[in-house]
């Protein structure tokens, strides 16, 4: 099972391959508990269970250096190895970029790319294995919708950001300079801890309208979360 950590190391950076739309081939699976993993975004992550790490070193001993990380369904988490019954059938397509061992768990920095779904199952020891399709990228039903919403979530943004100073300056420029309303939506995603279940709504989302109007009812609720604890804070000191 794998959960991200905060620091990472070593190896090189090529470009992340492009698998053909539609078209199923056979990955190594990574089990995602209690986290999401998005396209478009790059994280680090802890790998200790041993179907885990064979699966890790499966992907390491490919060309591509490819796996599908799918996040384990939340009524399903458990301390033993996830099984194919307790994941999501959407994931993520992820390309090891880095990897450290030490002593008994690897950490790794995985850069996802498409959102992938499950076709079948191929294996499931030492190593969860299965075949999967990449899914097309997000249609756009209204452009006009889609450029209002990203607005709005970009002032929500500057509105939440007001009560998190300890957001690094480079996270802010990201956040507030992003023009691309999935890659900005994914980023959020990745960055906010809304839970699995909100997460995986928001990667299942098959139009751009859908994806945003979602990020941006997360985003409310959190901003107001957000604020009311600031306040809080503010009053107890």
């Amino acid at each position: 099972m794998a959960e991200t950590e905060n620091n990472s190391n070593t190896t090189t950076e090529p470009a992340v391959p492009k698998k053909p739309e539609g078209e199923a081939f056979v990955i190594p699976v990574l089990p995602l508990q209690n986290t999401t993993l998005f396209p478009e975004t790059m994280v680090p992550l802890s790998v200790g269970r041993p179907g885990s790490m064979a699966a890790v070193e499966a992907a390491l001993a490919s060309e591509e250096k490819l796996l599908a990380c799918i996040s384990v369904r939340p009524d399903r988490v458990s301390d033993g190895d996830a099984t194919s019954e307790d994941l999501f059938e959407v994931g993520t397509l992820v390309m090891i970029k880095r990897m450290e061992r030490v002593e008994d768990t690897l950490h790794l920095i995985v850069q996802g790319s498409d959102r992938i779904q499950l076709v079948d199952w191929e294996q499931h020891e030492p190593f969860m294995r299965a075949r999967v399709r990449v899914l097309p990228p997000l249609s756009v039903k209204d452009q006009e919708t889609v450029e209002a919403t990203k607005r709005n979530v970009q002032s929500l943004i500057q509105q939440a950001l007001a009560y998190l100073p300890q957001v690094p300056p480079e996270v802010r420029m990201i956040v507030l300079s992003a023009d691309d309303p999935v890659r900005l939506a994914y980023f959020l995603g990745s960055i906010l801890n809304l839970g699995v279940e909100k997460e995986q709504q928001m990667l299942e989302a098959a139009t751009v309208d859908d994806l945003l109007h979602l990020s941006h009812d997360f985003l409310a609720r959190r901003r107001k979360w957000t604020r009311r604890n600031a306040i809080t804070f503010c009053a107890s000191r």
